[in-house]
């Protein structure tokens, strides 16, 4: 079981409560000890970040009954700017937005590298200055329309510009007056109240994505610092019937969705009508169930006194395992509480103020 520490992990009781468990619990593990049998149970993995609520099914599989036999498809270079790397970074930049304060722009004078190789390696040496510098940060690629690459990045704190200037000046090495002046720039967030939308739509422009022919091993278009996005995760374990009935609570939060999607498909389509090309970028095989702006969602349910399902469970801190020490199990020095907790979902708050 690959479950981290840092996962709250809760079992669902036959009276609809959950019971908070450790993760080497031998009730969630895959191999009961008590029983001497595999466990075949349910798992319903949820990850809860400021902005957004994932959900999914994650059953349990043996390691027995796990086909080692296939291979890993190897990822190949990258040629373009995809839907699934524009979509992956809207996800970040509306999650870690409201912690950026400042964004920087850098550029090429002009004599500048089509290499994408050397551009990265310069873009790397500015990184970690940032990180020298105790910066956190997201850093985007896009090209000009004389075809030569720049750089916006975000950093979470202010940072003097004249620093940025020397900086990629000396990283650039272009011995050119006028990138000293114009290369850089220097910019403070203003946009408090929609600062996601502000940041995705103003570095995710897609006649700037568009690589020049001529340009050879672009790379990644974007990336971030490590330990910039939080996020909660939570796995709760149970029979089929017990998971389903979880399921059940989510049933606002899943009409929220799809109506979401909705309107995402008619944008898509009123987009690629002149072209006579739609493709369904929104589909789902499996249980899975991913919540844009759910904070909004939460505060419109915060009026009628209602809370969502996942977000009761937030403030449960993960039960530490035993520790074995010398042939003998040592229980922890803080041990939490783990008495069951009663889950009232939206369907029962529903019923009690019999708003149907």
């Amino acid at each position: 079981m690959n479950t981290k520490n840092d996962t709250t992990c809760f079992l669902a009781c036959k009276d609809g409560s959950l019971e908070p468990v450790a993760y080497t619990d031998s009730r969630i593990s895959q191999w009961n000890a008590d029983e001497q049998n595999y466990n075949y149970l349910s798992v319903l993995s949820i990850k809860v970040y400021d902005k957004d609520l994932h959900v999914a099914d994650a059953y349990q599989v043996p390691k027995h009954r796990i086909d080692t036999t296939k291979e890993r498809k190897k990822r190949g270079s990258i040629k373009k700017y995809s839907f699934g790397a524009s979509k992956r970074c809207k996800f970040f930049m509306r999650n870690t937005g409201h912690l950026m304060k400042v964004i920087i722009t850098l550029t090429y004078p002009k004599d500048y590298p089509m290499d994408g190789a050397t551009v990265k390696s310069h873009l790397h040496t500015f990184l970690s200055w940032l990180r020298y510098h105790r910066y956190k940060y997201i850093w985007v690629l896009e090209f000009q329309e004389r075809g030569a690459p720049h750089f916006h990045i975000l950093v979470d704190k202010e940072i003097p510009h004249q620093d940025v200037v020397q900086s990629w000046y000396r990283i650039v090495g272009s011995n050119d007056e006028k990138h000293l002046k114009a290369g850089t720039e220097v910019r403070a967030i203003r946009a408090k109240g929609s600062i996601g939308y502000y940041l995705t739509s103003y570095m995710e422009k897609s006649k700037q994505k568009a690589v020049p022919q001529e340009y050879e091993k672009v790379g990644r278009f974007w990336g971030n610092s490590r330990g910039l996005l939080v996020e909660k995760k939570i796995r709760i374990y149970g029979k089929r019937e017990d998971i389903y009935h979880l399921k059940g609570k989510l049933r606002v939060a899943r009409r929220f969705d799809v109506a979401q999607k909705r309107q995402w498909e008619a944008r898509a389509k009123a987009k690629c009508k002149e072209k006579n090309k739609f493709k369904k970028f929104y589909k789902s095989s499996k249980y899975s169930l991913k919540v844009t702006n759910s904070d909004k969602l939460v505060e419109e349910l915060s009026k009628h006194n209602i809370k969502l399902f996942p977000y009761e469970l937030l403030d449960v801190a993960p039960v530490p395992p035993l520790q074995r020490r010398a042939g003998r199990i040592e229980a922890p020095e803080v041990v939490p509480v783990t008495k069951k907790l009663k889950i009232t979902g939206y369907t029962d708050l529903l019923r009690e103020k019999s708003l149907y």
